[in-house]
């Protein structure tokens, strides 16, 4: 709730906050400071009205987002604003905009033939947009409630992996292939780190004396601009360890590049960072030649992670060997490991069934009945 005071030819506008729950002092704190900032820009820009459109504060929620989102995020936030939000709703006040206005949005998606998961990622940014204007207490609360929408359903994608065997003849395969690509393709095996943080891992990352490699930022490229880098996903640096065959090809690639005074260790031809794309397209390259059925750059992590289950490490270790914010996330590949179902039906089968020769049994029944 909000509270108006005139004060001579000026207004006392006081606005409070409440943390959520789960908030702890610290984080309530600077959100609270950070929701000051926020007004008092809007207050300077003098927008504030009842007759506010969406458009008009989508301008506003850019204004205050440009120095907080990542530079690439920003950017197509910046995309969907323009050619989804402010184009289907952005005549609409925004203290008058209703549930079934952002249902109608997202029958208008779907009916367009854009896949749910699509959707559900454009959907995000209109919920940002009317979280702050939730905040900043412009509205009484988000109407943008998944619970309460009726959205496509998503079909998650059968997750890509390399088998054992395929692994194993890959390795070899890269025997025949130039340095810098061989251990882009052993890093994403042995260390299951993103192609972009691949891409973006400078000499200086590798700890020669305890064999191992820290992860502490993503390549990434956009149309027209350089290959830049950033905080990897989830901002979480992490220490990895490697084997001795991958720090021997770091030493080589580093004596083949002496030229290269950066301390990158991917680059293109003139010496710069390498674009993460140019690893893709020389992978897709490397499988057709050597008979192997396509899949992405990306697959390689997932084979990590399945390689690592089903050795027996700790899904923990696992986690926090890929980087994922949340171990739900690598839960998925315990269903792409084949053993696992096995091993599962095989306890079950020796705590429940007390012969040990099923074989032998069948047959005494077909005596038996005969």
């Amino acid at each position: 709730m909000a509270y108006v005071r005139k004060r001579g030819n000026s207004y006392q506008i006081t606005v409070t906050f409440k943390p959520a729950q789960d908030m702890t002092a610290e984080q309530a704190e600077e959100t609270a400071f950070r929701l000051a900032d926020e007004f008092d820009m809007m207050c300077e820009t003098d927008r504030i009205s009842p007759e506010m459109t969406l458009a008009q504060f989508c301008e506003m929620y850019l204004d205050i987002k440009k120095n907080v989102l990542a530079e690439r995020t920003y950017k197509q936030y910046i995309v969907v604003i323009n050619n989804l939000i402010c184009k289907y709703m952005g005549n609409l006040k925004l203290n008058e905009i209703k549930i079934y206005h952002v249902q109608n949005l997202v029958n208008i998606l779907s009916k367009s033939g854009i896949k749910p998961a699509t959707i559900k990622r454009k959907l995000a940014v209109l919920q940002s947009v009317m979280k702050l204007a939730e905040n900043l207490d412009l509205i009484a609360s988000t109407p943008v409630k998944l619970n309460k929408l009726t959205m496509p359903k998503i079909t998650r994608p059968k997750t890509e992996i390399f088998t054992k065997n395929e692994t194993s003849e890959m390795l070899e395969r890269l025997e025949k292939e130039p340095m810098q690509f061989r251990l882009a393709v052993q890093l994403a095996i042995i260390t299951g780190a993103r192609r972009g943080e691949i891409a973006a891992l400078k000499y200086s990352d590798f700890d020669f004396d305890n064999c191992t490699v820290t992860v502490s930022r993503s390549a990434y490229k956009t149309t027209g601009e350089p290959v830049k880098t950033k905080a990897p996903k989830d901002n979480e640096s992490r220490t990895i360890a490697v084997t001795a065959e991958i720090l021997h090809l770091v030493r080589m690639a580093k004596i083949m590049n002496r030229a290269n005074l950066n301390d990158w260790i991917f680059t293109d031809g003139s010496g710069h960072l390498l674009n993460p794309q140019r690893l893709s397209t020389r992978f897709f390259s490397f499988l057709r030649k050597n008979g192997f059925k396509h899949r992405k750059f990306h697959a390689l992590r997932h084979t990590s992670a399945t390689l690592l289950l089903s050795g027996g490490v700790n899904i923990k270790q696992v986690q926090d060997r890929l980087g994922h914010g949340n171990i739900k996330t690598t839960q998925i590949y315990i269903h792409c490991i084949p053993e696992a179902d096995r091993t599962a039906t095989d306890i079950l089968r020796s705590m429940l069934i007390k012969s040990n020769n099923p074989v032998t049994d069948e047959d005494e029944a077909i005596q038996n009945a005969g």
